[in-house]
């Protein structure tokens, strides 16, 4: 009898000691995954708002000749992730696409729309900032966005913006 109590014993101690060990191990794994995950989404947003200050920048941009805008947009989105839903060049002053790598989209009006950069406007503390928008739904993509919006420089009247679909952005 004590040698079946000692066993159980024992038993009883390993299999808490096993779950304590095995609680921890899975714990670690999730904070270092969540870790990871958190990452990949900073470098991601880090990298879209150094592209979209690079395009803004760009002389075919600063340039305003919208035929060779719409052209270069379209290279650049080719270039970049799948997660790009489109790249517009939009007046913020008439509030319309200028040029996009979206067919209609500079028909579409953002305001009536209700998109809430198009409605509450843009505003920028310096030429170099690139803002994100909430979420909205994209009136000229039909897909859940978000804008990453930059200042063209030397043209306070006009925001480079990239719209990524947040669905389609591969983490």
């Amino acid at each position: 009898m004590c040698v079946v109590l000692l066993v159980a014993a024992a038993g009883g101690i390993i299999y808490t000691q096993t779950g304590t060990a095995l609680e921890e191990s899975t714990e670690n794994e999730m904070t270092q995954s969540t870790a990871l995950q958190a990452n990949t989404v900073v470098e991601w947003v880090d990298r879209t708002q150094e592209k979209t200050r690079y395009i803004s920048a760009s002389d075919r941009v600063v340039d305003g000749d919208h035929s060779n805008v719409a052209e270069y947009l379209r290279a650049e989105q080719q270039d970049s992730s799948a997660a790009i839903a489109g790249i517009h060049l939009y007046d913020t002053t008439d509030h319309r696409v200028l040029a996009s790598t979206v067919d209609g989209a500079p028909e579409v009006d953002y305001r009536t729309a209700g998109v809430e950069w198009a409605t509450d406007g843009l505003s920028f503390e310096n030429p170099g900032e690139t803002r994100v928008t909430h979420p909205y739904n994209d009136p000229a993509t039909e897909t859940e966005s978000v804008a990453f919006v930059s200042q063209v420089p030397d043209a306070s009247d006009r925001a480079s913006a990239r719209w990524t679909g947040v669905a389609l952005t591969p983490l």
